[in-house]
């Protein structure tokens, strides 16, 4: 059931191997456009506006993931 409300990392050896979520939140995820854009190729306020950005309530936990 936790899994259903945030993702669950499971590990092995301390190590992060497999993250337990709920299926919409995956399938969410599975469906998003892919791009991959070079950091150097952003514009000046691009770049100032990803520092600005801050995170939506409710995902605090994500912040222990990384």
């Amino acid at each position: 059931m936790r899994a259903v409300r945030e993702p669950v990392v499971i590990t092995k050896n301390g190590r992060p191997r497999t993250v337990l979520m709920a299926y919409e939140d995956f399938v969410r995820l599975s469906k998003r456009e892919r791009r991959v854009e070079l950091t150097s190729e952003l514009a000046p306020a691009e770049i100032a506006a990803v520092e600005a950005a801050e995170m939506e309530p409710g995902h605090d936990h994500l912040n222990d993931e990384i």
